[in-house]
């Protein structure tokens, strides 16, 4: 759920390396699928010294309804994981328009 009421679920796939050192590189494709069934597909990459939470960015690349206001924006996110699940935070700067197009879903 977001600070607008959207909620949906994600699929995401994609490549995590682990260094010797332990730390954690991952490059990640996801499709979210909104409560009304609008879509975005997203890149999210992140360097962390720990597979289970880390900080990095996501990048919006395609979305229909609202979320096409979305392609090309940049957003920070911080995740970490608890049983099967994720969790994260993502803080992006955005213009009023796409601020409305999102809060009318």
């Amino acid at each position: 759920t977001n600070n607008l009421g959207n909620y949906g679920k994600n699929k995401c796939f994609g490549v995590m390396t682990t260094n010797k050192n332990k730390s954690v590189s991952l490059n990640v494709k996801c499709e979210l699928i909104d409560h009304k069934g609008n879509k975005s597909w997203s890149v999210l990459k992140r360097e962390s010294d720990e597979f289970g939470a880390g900080v990095g960015v996501i990048e919006y690349l395609d979305g229909t309804g609202p979320w096409k206001s979305m392609i090309g924006i940049k957003c920070n996110y911080a995740t970490n994981y608890f049983e099967d699940a994720n969790y994260y935070v993502e803080k992006c700067k955005l213009t009023e328009k796409i601020y409305q197009d999102l809060s009318e879903n």
